[in-house]
């Protein structure tokens, strides 16, 4: 006869960890609409962004061709990204669209620190109107900056829009382009290669699970015992 405030106890444990469960499988299948939908958009047609759609978000993963120029002047250096085992910074060079006053953010690629870090190594910026080709892409908002001098002239510690607003000046599209021709020979151009992380939430899940049953089985052997005959 079990009392009733273990098994009041026992249940509430049982339904947080079933529901913790179920919210983790939903977060894989989630994840999994989100991979079809990165596989979708890759093998879609390039989208000129002479007229950017009304739903920004619709670019991310898409091939993209802009017309325009580079602001030279308005040029960043992105500290601390890793690539092939090495740091280094992403450079990022805002584009001006012919035709528009809207501007979109190129990443040209990612270029080793030099021996004159922390200065960033000196990048050249293609002059003229110019086509740029390359995928859409969003900078995470998930980042932790130990120092007040996340901005310190071009070399910044991450990347934000609004960030770009406030010390650029300029009304950006909320994308960024990664850009994939004609790149500077001395950068590595970057790919959008997500992780989506499935199999971690399943696995989670499982444990989940597991600590349901558990429970049930502790539940079980406490509070039931072999009748003396």
């Amino acid at each position: 006869r079990p009392g009733l405030l273990p098994t009041l106890a026992t249940l509430c444990m049982m339904a947080l960890t079933f529901a913790a469960g179920r919210w983790q499988l939903g977060r894989a299948v989630e994840k999994e609409a989100l991979r079809s939908r990165y596989e979708y958009m890759l093998k879609q047609p390039p989208l000129s962004l002479a007229q950017p759609p009304g739903d920004i978000a619709a670019l991310r993963y898409r091939l993209l061709v802009a017309d325009g120029e580079f602001l030279p002047d308005r040029q960043i250096y992105i500290d601390n990204r890793e690539h092939s085992g090495l740091s280094g910074f992403y450079v990022i060079t805002p584009f001006a669209l012919a035709g528009s006053k809207a501007v979109v953010l190129v990443n040209r690629g990612w270029i080793a620190r030099g021996a004159q870090y922390p200065q960033a190594p000196r990048v050249a910026v293609p002059a003229g109107l110019l086509r740029v080709e390359g995928v859409g892409s969003v900078p995470s908002r998930r980042f932790l900056e130990l120092s007040e001098q996340a901005v310190a002239g071009q070399i910044w510690q991450n990347l934000t829009f609004e960030r770009v607003e406030k010390q650029l000046g300029l009304q950006v599209l909320p994308i960024v382009l990664l850009q994939q021709n004609g790149n500077d020979a001395a950068l590595s151009p970057m790919e959008e290669q997500p992780d989506f992380k499935i199999d971690t939430h399943r696995g989670y899940a499982f444990q989940w699970f597991a600590l349901t049953a558990t429970l049930m089985v502790i539940y079980v052997v406490v509070n039931c015992k072999r009748r003396a005959t």
